[in-house]
């Protein structure tokens, strides 16, 4: 189980062993760990925004055993990001050639919810405190499958108590 300091000090060791300019955006449980919203993450989640996705997983793999998940620039593993995402992001800081990110709160609920596990639910349980009016204004940037789109709809009402005539937009 990794958390917040075991994160940013990997990070912080690949960014040391890399050359070039590396962005990138932790996701799912990692991101929650890095905004504070989640004490520990079983694996790690990455999209790699700028860089050689490759060399940054030869670096991490190199130095660290346990799972780690990345993504091509502008995916979170089965979904498209908004364009705008990487704006919403927060920096975590400038470690060696890695600029680390935490995805935005918003596009981190969203993304959970459209897999919409056990451990997600979990997960959202943390986010509570989210205004629901931007939450929905954001999904709207989304284009998602109905699939996932179902599951979203389902966080919003199971999770986040939201009425399901407020979705009927969605």
């Amino acid at each position: 189980m990794l958390d917040r300091r075991d994160i940013i000090r990997r990070i912080e060791n690949v960014g040391h062993r890399l050359q070039g300019a590396y962005d990138v955006v932790a996701v799912g449980g990692t991101s929650l760990a890095l905004h504070g919203l989640k004490e520990q993450t079983r694996d790690v989640d990455f999209i790699v925004e700028r860089g050689d996705l490759l060399k940054f997983a030869d670096a991490y793999k190199g130095l660290y055993d346990g799972i780690i998940h990345l993504a091509e620039p502008g995916t979170c593993f089965s979904i498209y990001m908004p364009s705008d995402y990487l704006s919403y992001a927060n920096l975590v800081g400038a470690f060696g050639s890695v600029n680390l990110y935490a995805l935005g709160m918003l596009d981190t609920i969203i993304t959970k919810s459209t897999r919409l596990n056990s451990r997600d639910r979990n997960d959202l349980q943390g986010c509570m405190d989210v205004n629901t009016e931007e939450l929905l204004s954001r999904i709207s940037d989304y284009t998602l499958k109905a699939g996932h789109m179902d599951n979203v709809k389902a966080a919003l009402v199971g999770v986040f108590k939201m009425p399901r005539v407020d979705l009927d937009a969605l």
